[in-house]
């Protein structure tokens, strides 16, 4: 089972899952009257790989990342509305939508529930 599909379960389930503040080797799982013995084990067995997609939906982007992003973004919007002919605002998005699905990265960032909640 991946991480996003443990988090998408203990969200479905009502458990928010966010870094200790305190102490970056800790989750904190939110409220604990949501958390079934089921779910806490599936936290707990699978808490290093939860760890590392939450250290990285956290981290800021680097300066070069950020760069390559709108570069992304502003070359394939152009392709999208010269060749393809869309206008410019549907160019735009779709950019974005395959900026979000080849770097995740990208969208632990930008996407709605990214790191910046």
């Amino acid at each position: 089972m991946t991480p996003s599909i443990i988090l998408d379960r203990l969200a479905a389930a009502g458990v928010r899952v966010r870094l200790d503040p305190q102490n970056p080797d800790r989750l904190r799982l939110s409220p604990p009257d949501r958390l079934t013995a089921d779910l806490l084990a599936l936290a707990r067995d699978h808490k290093r790989e939860l760890l590392t997609v939450l250290r990285e939906r956290t981290r800021l982007p680097t300066p070069e990342e950020l760069a390559a992003w709108g570069e992304f973004i502003l070359e394939r919007a152009a392709i999208m509305e010269h060749d393809g002919e869309l206008p410019r605002t549907e160019a735009d998005r779709r950019a974005w939508s395959e900026l979000l699905a080849r770097y995740p990265a990208a969208a632990a960032h930008f996407a709605p529930g990214g790191g910046h909640a």
